[in-house]
């Protein structure tokens, strides 16, 4: 169905000119025999038997490029997770589905609709965002028996998780109602909070490792930033930046030492920014001839050969694997054994 090696034997890309890199000079170590790689994090290391240990990385020592790039062929619709068997989770247009480290491929759950954001919880379950549906579904990962979590939202699209499971959702308002806002939702006790408001399309988000800073970005507006204050909760919105000329933004991701990763919707350059100064680079240029639209990025899980320390982007047609060297934030996925 695809090769672990097909992205690295055919190309690779620059980090500053998006140019063609000498592939000989690159060298592929994914192959399913890596399945018991430890990946390490600045605050967890997690291997495929699951939960973290600290395991120091200094922040100060962040690889500058150039990069590895590999492909993988896998069509999502827009979103995908990993989950805790070494499977890339995501929906191909009709089914909820999972490929393993091996390229093996399974129907999780039949007859899946136009699914947004997708996450991974710490029971292993997937949770969907159905934006024509308005409302977020939960998948038991053994059964494929699906429930509603949460309806009556306005275009329910991207999707983050936190500890004990709360899910930050963004609803774009394309069906009036709530309007475009940011929300939070409890899994465990169903409460919802109303964490920010007035965005025009708010398309991804997504939170850093102490959870107390999460990231919008919205298509048109470009970057906001939404602080969590200890006593007040959260704060008002910040925008950040805009994004460059005709560009938009959607998926993005924050990385153990608090940086900022997006990809640009139509032409796929991977950039990663400091938060506080605003200082930006540009990482790769995937540059994708079939590419239709740059829509999410993920971290690995640390399972089987999705590594912490690589960010995996998908245009709808690939899922491109950029080793930033940087592991990504703690997840609720770590917990499950």
């Amino acid at each position: 169905m695809w090769s672990l090696l097909a992205g690295l034997a055919c190309s690779g890309v620059d980090d500053a000119t998006g140019d063609d890199v000498d592939t000989d000079d690159v060298t592929d170590t994914d192959t399913p025999e890596d399945t018991a790689r430890t990946e390490t994090g600045a605050t967890g290391t997690t291997g495929d038997t699951g939960g973290p240990t600290t395991e120091p990385f200094d922040c100060a020592a962040i690889p500058t490029g150039p990069f590895n790039v590999w492909t993988y062929d896998i069509q999502t619709t827009e979103d995908f997770d990993f989950d805790a068997t070494g499977s890339v989770v995501f929906s191909d247009w009709v089914n909820l589905v999972a490929v393993d480290s091996y390229g093996v491929f399974s129907v999780i759950s039949p007859g899946i609709q136009d699914t947004r954001g997708i996450q991974v919880l710490s029971d292993g379950n997937v949770v969907a965002a159905y934006i024509s549906e308005g409302r977020i579904g939960l998948t038991d990962r053994a059964t494929g028996a699906g429930t509603t979590l949460l309806a009556g939202l306005s275009g329910p699209n991207a999707m983050d998780v936190g500890t004990g499971d709360v899910l930050y959702v963004t609803e774009t308002g394309w069906f009036g109602g709530n309007g475009a806002r940011v929300i939070s939702y409890d899994t465990v006790s169903g409460a919802t909070a109303e964490i920010a408001t007035g965005f025009a399309y708010p398309n991804g988000l997504a939170l850093n490792n102490e959870q107390d800073v999460l990231y919008v970005s919205d298509n048109t507006e470009g970057l906001y930033r939404v602080r969590k204050d200890p006593v007040d909760g959260w704060q008002p919105k910040e925008l950040l930046f805009n994004p460059p000329g005709s560009e938009a933004y959607d998926g993005l991701e924050v990385d153990i030492c608090g940086n900022v990763y997006l990809v640009q919707f139509y032409n796929g350059q991977l950039h990663r920014f400091d938060p506080e100064t605003l200082a930006g680079e540009l990482l790769v240029d995937l540059n994708d001839s079939n590419q239709f639209l740059w829509n999410a990025i993920r971290w690995g899980s640390g399972r089987g050969i999705w590594r912490r320390d690589v960010l995996y982007v998908t245009d709808r047609n690939k899922v491109f694997a950029v080793e930033v060297g940087v592991p990504g934030r703690d997840q609720p996925v770590d917990l499950v054994p």
